[in-house]
């Protein structure tokens, strides 16, 4: 049974990207390859039913382009069929490649716990280290955990609401981090491959 504030996690590493851009970092975009491939696993996310009611991007292009690719993709789907939009998502200056862990941690957090249910989702469209550490994070306790994402992967968690308890072991902190569950880690070839079999059933 659900409880008030869990709720679901999607993290997703950007597609392929130039390996160089004359603006810097930040600039760099999706090549065609990595267009093509994100749009490749469109199929393998919608009958798996992944979407979202909050996603949050980093400001660098690639991860904007892969969370539109994927927004614009599933939009038409879920209004047909869910009667619900799924939204565009925020860019969040926290989730830069080197961006801060517990800050980022804690604004996902957030945006988390004030969604209402049951199991409702956030989207988190970002680059390494940062997806491994924030994984890694919640899932071992440990940001040098075993977590290592391709581009294009995305790992499904489950995140619960904190007890009770745990408020009592730490309340110096802001919210003790929850232990996430995996519900499953997806790299972009298996998506790819899943779309295969999915797309002939859409």
């Amino acid at each position: 049974m659900a409880r008030l504030n869990d709720f679901e996690l999607l993290i997703v590493r950007h597609g392929i990207a130039e390996s160089y851009h004359d603006q810097g970092d930040a600039a760099r975009q999706l090549t065609d390859v990595g267009e093509q491939r994100i749009k490749r696993v469109l199929p393998t996310w919608l009958s798996m039913d992944w979407h979202w009611n909050v996603a949050l991007t980093s400001p660098y292009a690639r991860a904007k382009r892969t969370s539109e690719i994927i927004q614009q993709g599933l939009y038409e789907r879920y209004l047909e069929t869910h009667m619900m939009k799924i939204p565009e998502a925020l860019v969040d200056d926290q989730l830069v490649p080197h961006g801060d862990l517990d800050q980022a941690l804690f604004r996902i957090l957030d945006v988390g716990r004030i969604l209402a249910g049951p199991r409702p989702r956030v989207a988190v469209f970002s680059h390494n280290p940062l997806v491994s550490r924030l994984a890694s994070k919640l899932v071992c306790g440990d940001e040098h955990g075993q977590f290592s994402f391709g581009t294009g992967d995305m790992l499904h968690l489950f995140i619960p609401a904190p007890s009770h308890f745990d408020l009592v072991l730490s309340p110096q902190k802001k919210e003790p981090l929850p232990r996430a569950v995996v519900l499953g880690f997806y790299p972009a070839d298996a998506q790819i491959a899943m779309s295969e079999g999915a797309a002939l059933k859409l």
